[in-house]
C-alpha cells in the first residue's frame, strides 16, 4: 500500500482515530476508523488499528477478523501478524498465536515483543526450554526491559533452576525497583533456596510498594510463623484479614486461630477466630474439626462432639474427626462410642486410632 494513494480525508480520520486510541477512547476510535475505511476500503493500517481497538474492548473474534483483513491487504504487515497472535494468546489459542508470532518474526526479526509473546505461548504449552530461548532472544534485542528478565526467571523457577531464576529476578529489580510483583517473585524463589530472611525482606518490599495487598501479608505471615516469629505472623494475618474480611480471609482466620491455640495458648482468641472462619465458610469441615479441638482443650465435651460430628457430616472420610470424637467420648466414659469411632478412624488410615484401641481395649 502506497501512502500517497490514500485520500487525505482518510488519512486525517485515521490520525484522529489513532489519537483517540492513545487516549483509550476505543469506541470513538472505531467510529472514525469506520469512516476512513468507507472512504478507502483497502486501508490496511486502518483495519489493524480497528482490530487493536476491538481487542482492548475484548471483542477478540472481531479483532482477529480485522487483523486478518489487514494481512490480506498487506501480506508483509508484521505488526498485523503480531497483533493477531497477541489476540489469539488472549483467547488461549497458543498454537495459533505461535504461528502468527513466527510470521511476525520472519518479517521483522528485530521485534523483541514478538519473541517475548511467542515465549509466553510456549510457556503456556509447557515448552519451557523453548520459552527460555525466546525470552533470551527478547532480552538480547532489548536488554533494558525488566519484564523480560522477570518472566524468564519465572520459567527457570518452574524448571527448578532456582539460582538462575534468582539471578533473573535480581536483574529485573535492578532495572525496575518499583514493581511489587518482581519482589514477590524473588521472595518465592528465595523460599525455595531456604533463604527465609531474604524472602521475608522481599515480601516486605512488595508490601511497601503495594501496601493493601492481601496475599503479600498472608504469605509473609506464613513464612514468619515457619521461622518462629509468631508475633510477626499474627500481625501479618491480622493485616491480611483487615484487607479482605470476606470468604478469602477464612483460611487466615483458621491459621491465626491455630497459632493462638497451639503456640500462645490464647484459647478464647483462637475460638473467636475459628468462629469467624466458620461464619465465612460454613461448609468447610476442617474448621469444625479445629473448633472441636479447641472445645476439647476448654473441657467442653458436648460442643466438641457436636463439632466433630459436623466435620464428619461434611467429610465422611475424615479419620481425624472420628479419632477426636473418640477421645472426647473416652473422657466422658462412653467407651463403646469411643471404640466405634476409633475403629472407623483406623479404617480411614488414622494410625493414632489403632494405638488408642490397643492402649484402652487391649485387655
Amino acid at each position: 500500500m502506497e501512502e500517497n494513494q490514500i485520500p487525505n480525508e482518510a488519512k486525517m480520520l485515521y490520525e484522529q482515530a489513532d489519537s483517540k486510541y492513545d487516549l483509550d477512547e476505543y469506541h470513538e476510535a472505531i467510529v472514525l476508523i469506520n469512516k476512513a475505511i468507507t472512504i478507502y476500503p483497502v486501508y490496511s493500517k486502518a483495519y489493524n488499528l480497528r482490530g487493536l481497538a476491538k481487542k482492548y474492548l475484548k471483542e477478540y473474534k472481531a479483532a482477529i477478523e480485522d487483523f486478518s483483513q489487514a494481512i490480506k491487504l498487506d501480506p508483509n504487515y508484521a505488526n498485523a501478524y503480531y497483533n493477531r497472535g497477541n489476540t489469539k494468546y488472549d483467547l488461549d489459542d497458543d498454537y495459533g498465536a505461535i504461528e502468527d508470532f513466527n510470521k511476525a518474526i520472519i518479517l521483522d526479526p528485530s521485534s523483541d515483543r514478538s519473541f517475548r509473546w511467542r515465549g509466553s505461548s510456549k510457556e503456556n504449552l509447557k515448552m519451557y526450554n523453548e520459552a527460555i530461548e525466546d525470552y533470551s532472544m527478547a532480552i538480547k534485542l532489548n536488554s533494558e526491559n525488566a519484564t523480560y528478565f522477570n518472566i524468564r526467571g519465572r520459567v527457570k523457577k518452574k524448571l527448578g533452576l532456582y539460582k538462575e531464576s534468582l539471578a533473573d529476578y535480581d536483574k529485573a529489580i535492578s532495572l525496575n525497583s518499583d514493581d511489587d510483583y518482581f519482589f514477590y517473585n524473588r521472595a518465592s524463589v528465595k523460599e525455595k533456596l531456604k533463604d527465609y530472611k531474604g524472602a521475608i525482606e522481599d515480601y516486605g518490599k512488595a508490601i511497601s510498594l503495594k501496601p493493601n495487598d492481601f496475599d503479600y501479608y498472608k504469605l509473609r505471615g506464613w513464612l514468619r510463623i515457619d521461622t518462629y516469629d509468631f508475633a510477626g505472623g499474627i500481625d501479618d494475618y491480622s493485616k491480611a484479614i483487615s484487607l479482605s474480611p470476606t470468604d478469602s480471609a477464612s483460611e487466615i482466620y483458621k491459621e491465626r486461630s491455630s497459632l493462638k491455640s497451639l503456640i500462645i495458648k490464647d484459647k478464647k482468641g483462637a475460638l473467636d477466630d475459628i468462629n469467624q472462619a466458620i461464619l465465612l465458610k460454613p461448609d468447610e469441615g476442617k474448621y469444625y474439626n479445629h473448633r472441636a479441638d479447641i472445645y476439647f482443650d476448654l473441657e467442653n465435651p458436648q460442643k466438641a462432639i457436636q463439632d466433630y460430628t459436623m466435620a464428619i457430616r461434611l467429610n465422611p472420610n475424615d479419620g481425624d474427626s472420628y479419632f477426636g470424637r473418640g477421645l472426647v467420648k473416652i473422657g466422658i466414659k462412653d467407651e463403646i462410642g469411643a471404640r466405634i469411632d476409633w475403629e472407623m478412624a483406623a479404617e480411614l488410615g488414622n494410625t493414632q486410632a489403632l494405638e488408642s484401641i490397643e492402649d484402652f481395649f487391649s485387655n
